[in-house]
């Protein structure tokens, strides 16, 4: 992704997304994306979140406070889409 975000001009919003993305999720992972259903795991969820031009898909174990990413690319019809 790294490749393609500099390739197409745009590495700055990329790192930018990436910073967010940290952020988010260090800070308060369970209002920083759209909770999407419960895992097994008591206090455990799946949750999304688009931050241009990234969509990342994770997990929150809350009891143990952590965060586990499921997914990470590039949002559907961004620059860096293929």
């Amino acid at each position: 992704m790294r490749d393609k975000a500099i390739e197409r001009g745009i590495p700055e919003s990329l790192l930018d997304a990436l910073i967010i993305v940290a952020s988010r999720l260090r800070n308060d992972p369970t209002t920083a994306g759209e909770r999407l259903f419960h895992l097994k795991k008591e206090g455990s969820w799946v949750y999304r979140m688009a931050c241009n031009p990234v969509f990342v898909r994770y997990a929150v174990y809350e009891s143990e406070r952590v965060v586990m990413i499921l997914e990470f690319k590039a949002m559907p019809s961004s620059a860096l889409d293929e």
